[in-house]
């Protein structure tokens, strides 16, 4: 399939899509602002419309807050959700898979090391949820005429 020049993040069908060349992406992909979606969500987040965020905040949701900006993460969650548009829908060549797949180990080793060793296993713990959630919207959200098939075969996606 021939890509769109200039194509942006939510224009696009998936089956117009064809990532064979690792240095240009078809678009980019919004990760930091979804992450932090993905973030507002979980347990412990500040509540809607609360100004004081500092003393409404668990203690692990900051830590979380922190992990999940450090660029390691945001590497992560692009190259995981290449890998996982390749695996599911066939639109990324082997090659381009297997460069994403190298790139998530690399940014899982700086992430590791950037979280430091008191909170590693506990923010481990916590990303994949934030990663499995961030990326199927990102999927869902950057195809949109094709929003209601990915919807309808969700459960075959997230497992």
């Amino acid at each position: 399939a021939a890509m769109a020049e200039g194509a942006v993040f939510g224009t696009m069908s998936l089956f117009e899509i064809d990532f064979t060349d690792v240095n240009t992406p078809p678009f980019e992909l919004p990760v930091t602002r979804y992450l932090s979606e993905a973030l507002l969500g979980m347990k412990g987040a500040p509540e809607a419309g609360n100004k004081n965020l500092q003393a409404e905040v668990s203690p692990s949701w900051r830590r979380l807050k922190k992990a999940l900006g450090l660029g390691a993460m945001q590497d992560i969650c692009t190259a995981l959700a290449w890998v996982c548009m390749g695996t599911v829908f066939g639109i990324v060549s082997d090659g381009v898979s297997t460069e994403m797949r190298e790139r998530v180990s690399r940014a899982w080793f700086l992430f590791t090391a950037g979280v430091g060793p008191k909170c590693r296993d506990w923010v481990s713990d916590a990303v994949p949820s934030v990663l499995v959630q961030t990326i199927y919207r990102l999927i869902v959200d950057a195809f949109p005429p094709d929003q209601a098939q990915l919807a309808k075969h969700a459960d075959k996606m997230l497992d």
